[in-house]
């Protein structure tokens, strides 16, 4: 149920609503709350959209993991961000996007399990600097290898996140 309230309204329903246990939320913090049930990713989107509209405040709907989805693919065609980091990043994203789309980021997660043993990021500071060096090499030889497909697949994903 959503019940919309102007701030400040000077109501007996705003202070009954004030003196009760009713937990309010922002509109968006509604969306976030209600993402998880939703498995229809384009009906999700399409609700959320017009709860914006009607309970915003003249706010629109961000799809934030879609567009975090796009800029991480965005980053690994331009080279910007690394094979194994982008492909890292995109397989913990899968689950914000439902059953429809396990195939998309099907290429992103089977390198993921592939290389989750190589350090990348932070980790690397934890690293014994002999050992490291061995794991860039094979993290320079997976870099090479998966780039081409994964260029290939982040321009699907990027096509298809579109559709919605």
């Amino acid at each position: 149920m959503a019940l919309a309230l102007a701030d400040g309204f000077p109501d007996l329903s705003a202070e009954a609503i004030a003196s009760s246990d009713v937990c309010l939320f922002t509109a968006e913090d509604a969306m976030d709350i209600s993402t998880p049930a939703w498995r229809d990713r384009a009906a999700r989107v399409a609700f959320a959209e017009e709860f914006l509209r009607n309970y915003g405040n003249g706010r629109l709907y961000v799809d934030r993991p879609a567009t975090r989805a796009i800029d991480v693919a965005r980053g690994l065609i331009s080279g910007r961000v690394g094979v194994i980091e982008g492909c890292r990043e995109l397989s913990s994203l899968k689950y914000a996007f439902g059953d429809s789309f396990t195939q998309d980021f099907r290429p992103f997660v089977a390198i993921d399990r592939e290389t989750d043993h190589l350090p990348i990021g932070a980790v690397r500071r934890e690293w014994n600097p002999d050992a490291l060096a061995r794991k860039d090499i094979e993290i320079a030889r997976c870099e090479e290898l998966y780039r081409p497909q994964v260029i290939e697949d982040c321009e699907r994903l990027i096509r298809r996140l579109r559709e919605g």
